[in-house]
C-alpha cells in the first residue's frame, strides 16, 4: 500500500506582494521593499491508505508490521528561490500556537498566522529530525548547508527511527480560495507538497540456496553489503554527491571495512551464518539516502553501468553433494524489478524495496562480487510516519 502525507500551506500576506507567476507557473522572484509578509500555515495529512509503516534497522520486521517512522523536531523554512533561507520557525510536538520563533506541529492543522516573513522569501520547506544528527539551519544558510549522511539515519536503539529524516518544500503560487472559503485576493498563497523521508529502504526476508541438476547445495550467509550507495547526499536537490562504490575489491566486503554496524551492511560474528532476526515478520533491512525528486547512483567499470546500489551477499559453508567448496563466495544483485518485468531504475524517497527470497545456485556464486548478477523482483511499498506524543488515525 502507498501511503502519502501532503502538506497545505496557505499563505495569506498582510501587505502587497511583488512576486507573482508566469504563464508557464515558473515563480518570478520578488524585489526586496523592506516589507514583511504575515503567513498563515494549515498543514492537512492526507493517505490513500493506511496500515504501512516501518522500522529502519539491519535486522527488524518488515514494513506493516511495526510502528511508523515517528516525527520528533523540525523546522519551518522560508527561502528565496535558490535556497537562500530568509526565516526559520522551529516547529515543536505539541500544540501551542506561534510564539517567539516556535510552533507546535498539533496547531499547524488548525491552522497558525506566522509573521514577520521578509518578502524575498518565495517558498517554504519542512525539515523533520535534524536533531538527532545534530545538523542546524539558520537565517542566511542555503538548504544545501543540510547534508543527511547514511549513518544519520540509523539508531541501533530504536531501529533508526528516531534517525530518519523527512523532508518537502512547495513555492508559494496563488490561493485557490481565501479564509473560510471565500474567493482568494492577489494577497493570498498556497504551497502544497508531500513530505517524505530522506531515504529508500532495501527488505529482504529470505535467501535460500538451491540445488540445480540433481546436485545438492547448502551454505550459510556470512555477510550482506550495500554497494554503489550516497554515504550523504543534498536534503534537498536532485544532484547528490559522488557514490560510494567498492566495486570487485574483496577486502572491501568486511564489517571492518564497513566500519559502522548495522549501517548498510550485516555481518556473522560467530559461527552458524546470518538470520534475519526473530521479529514477527523478520526482515534484513537499509536505509539508503536518495537525492529529492529521485535519482540514481551511476557507476562505470563494473560489468554494466549501475542504475541502483548493488547488494553483495557474501556466503560461506558453501556444500555441493556434500563436498565443500573453498571459497570466497559471492552473490551480486545488480537490478531489481516490480511486477516481473517493470525495471526499477531510480531511488524514490521513501519507497520501500521488499525482496521476498533471494535464490541462488552455485553457478551463481563467484570469488570475487560483479563477476556476474543476478535480477531480483520486488514488492514496493511507502515508509509511513507519524508525530509524538500524539499517533493519527488517518
Amino acid at each position: 500500500m502507498r501511503t502519502i502525507r501532503t502538506l497545505t500551506i496557505a499563505a495569506m500576506a498582510a501587505v502587497t506582494l511583488s512576486g507573482c507567476l508566469k504563464g508557464g507557473g515558473e515563480v518570478v522572484q520578488p524585489q526586496a521593499d523592506g516589507q514583511e509578509k504575515a503567513v498563515r500555515i494549515t498543514i492537512k495529512r492526507s493517505s490513500q491508505s493506511s496500515g504501512d509503516s516501518g522500522k529502519t534497522r539491519s535486522q527488524g520486521e518488515a514494513l506493516g508490521a511495526t510502528k511508523p517512522l515517528t516525527f520528533h523536531d523540525g523546522l519551518l523554512l522560508f527561502c528565496r528561490a535558490n535556497g537562500y533561507i530568509e526565516k526559520v520557525v522551529t516547529v515543536s510536538t505539541g500544540s501551542g500556537g506561534y510564539a517567539s520563533g516556535t510552533v507546535g506541529i498539533l496547531a499547524l492543522d488548525a491552522g497558525v498566522w506566522i509573521t514577520d516573513i521578509p518578502s524575498l522569501a518565495t517558498k517554504v520547506c519542512l525539515a523533520g529530525n535534524l536533531a538527532a544528527a545534530g545538523i542546524t539551519l539558520n537565517v542566511g544558510n542555503y538548504l544545501t548547508n543540510a547534508e543527511p549522511t547514511v549513518v544519520q539515519q540509523y539508531d541501533a536503539t530504536d531501529g533508526g527511527v528516531g534517525k530518519v529524516m523527512l523532508y518537502g518544500e512547495g513555492n508559494l503560487i496563488p490561493a485557490t480560495s481565501g479564509p473560510g472559503g471565500i474567493p482568494a485576493t492577489s494577497q493570498q498563497f498556497q504551497a502544497i507538497f508531500d513530505v517524505k523521508p530522506v531515504t529508500s529502504r532495501f527488505e529482504i526476508a529470505a535467501i535460500t540456496p538451491m540445488p540445480t541438476g540433481g546436485n545438492t547445495l547448502s551454505a550459510n550467509v556470512e555477510g550482506i553489503f550495500i554497494d554503489n550507495y550516497y554515504a550523504k547526499t543534498y536534503i534537498n536537490v536532485k544532484a547528490s554527491q559522488q557514490a560510494t562504490y567498492n566495486g570487485g575489491t574483496v577486502p572491501s566486503y568486511t564489517s571492518a571495512y564497513y566500519s559502522t554496524p548495522g549501517v548498510v551492511h550485516d555481518w556473522d560474528s560467530g559461527s552458524s551464518g546470518l538470520t534475519p532476526g526473530s521479529a514477527a515478520s523478520p526482515v534484513w533491512s537499509y536505509n539508503v539516502l536518495a537525492p529529492e525528486d529521485g535519482d540514481n547512483p551511476f557507476t562505470i567499470g563494473t560489468i554494466e553501468p549501475l542504475e541502483m546500489p548493488a547488494i553483495i551477499i557474501k556466503v560461506k559453508d558453501v556444500v555441493v553433494n556434500g563436498t565443500p567448496a573453498p571459497g570466497p563466495h559471492f552473490l551480486t544483485i545488480t537490478k531489481f524489478f516490480r511486477n516481473v518485468t517493470t525495471p526499477i531504475t531510480e531511488l524514490v524517497r521513501g519507497e520501500v524495496y521488499n525482496i521476498a527470497n533471494i535464490e541462488f545456485e552455485y553457478n551463481h556464486l563467484t570469488p570475487a562480487p560483479y563477476m556476474s548478477s543476478k535480477s531480483a523482483y520486488v514488492e514496493v511499498t511507502m515508509i509511513d510516519w507519524t508525530t509524538v506524543p500524539t499517533n493519527w488515525d488517518f
